[in-house]
């Protein structure tokens, strides 16, 4: 009996994978892409906007944690359950009436997208055979990008239209209706790799990669903060 080829791109498992990261890479560029128009919206200056970006980047932090325990939570409810809060939040954002409310918003919404984060490559990888992982992984850097420009030309056409740059926010809720409809019927599949020890706090900060690893990541959040709020 002959064994059907493997086709990557008609596996609805990978399929779901590249549609979350179509959904978090759209959602990651949408408040570098609309800072003018979300500066202008909430009347910031630009020390305020420098604090804007530094908040929602200190949110990110949460998201060491949740990796370090990943293992023992199982990667697709993390994905799932993230899906859902991304969802919540992204509506949230989109109706957000003060700046408070936008960063709270955010800061959950990037912790959720966090968690997915660090769930999705593995999962790619695992669930992968091994001749097709980096195609795989190539497909899925390709929907970022994809998901990258998609947020670029989507502003781009709402300021020409006089749309509301909140309007990036209702696009995303669709992208992430695509994704969660796509990863619920399938995430059964994948089988979870339970063979890492649980993480406590306390090893999580003991590790000698994380004292550089936690500064380049502040470090970078400063740095972004500092670009996004020159004029």
């Amino acid at each position: 009996m002959t064994v059907p080829e493997y086709r990557i791109l008609r596996d609805p498992t990978v399929l779901a994978m590249l549609a979350i990261g179509l959904a978090q890479s759209f959602a990651g560029t949408i408040n570098g892409f609309s800072i003018p128009y979300i500066a202008k919206d909430f009347d910031l200056d630009d020390a305020t906007v420098a604090s804007f970006f530094g908040w929602i980047g200190l949110g990110n932090i949460a998201t060491f944690y949740i990796a370090s325990h990943a293992d023992q939570l199982g990667r697709r409810k993390i994905i799932i359950l993230g899906l859902i809060a991304c969802f919540i939040f992204a509506a949230l954002s989109s109706w957000s009436p003060t700046v408070i409310v936008y960063i709270v918003a955010q800061m959950a919404f990037f912790v959720a997208a966090g968690a997915i984060g660090t769930s999705n490559p593995v999962l790619m990888t695992e669930y992968l055979p091994f001749e097709h992982r980096s195609r795989g992984h190539s497909l899925a850097m390709l929907a970022a990008i994809i998901g990258a420009i998609l947020s670029l030309s989507l502003l781009t056409m709402f300021v020409k239209f006089d749309i509301n740059w909140r309007t990036m926010w209702i696009v995303d809720l669709g992208l992430l209706v695509l994704a969660i409809s796509l990863t619920l019927p399938f995430l059964r599949d994948i089988h979870d790799h339970n063979e890492l020890q649980k993480g406590s706090l306390k090893e999580l900060f003991d590790a000698p990669f994380t004292i550089p690893l936690v500064t380049s990541s502040v470090m970078f959040t400063f740095a972004l903060a500092g670009a996004m709020s020159y004029q």
